[in-house]
């Protein structure tokens, strides 16, 4: 998993070096997901951070500790 997580941290940043601002305000094939590459790609974040949240809640309910990057936001106590 860590090697694949590896492979995909690297294609990800090779395509952020190599993009220009033309590409990244071009056209975009996903049309649901807003008109530009710029959209996609910022949808893309969005969703993995989605998948993300979800493992770590079940991470957690199953005794184990959370992602180290998550951060804890302290609740305010409700009157």
């Amino acid at each position: 998993m860590q090697s694949y997580l590896s492979e995909v941290k690297d294609k990800c940043q090779n395509l952020l070096d190599t993009l220009t601002a033309k590409e990244i305000e071009g056209k975009n094939s996903y049309w649901w997901i807003g008109p530009t590459l710029g959209h996609r790609l910022i949808y893309n974040i969005r969703h993995s951070q989605h998948h993300m949240g979800k493992i770590n809640l079940i991470l957690k309910q199953n005794g184990f500790e959370a992602s180290k990057w998550v951060i804890k936001v302290k609740q305010e106590k409700r009157s």
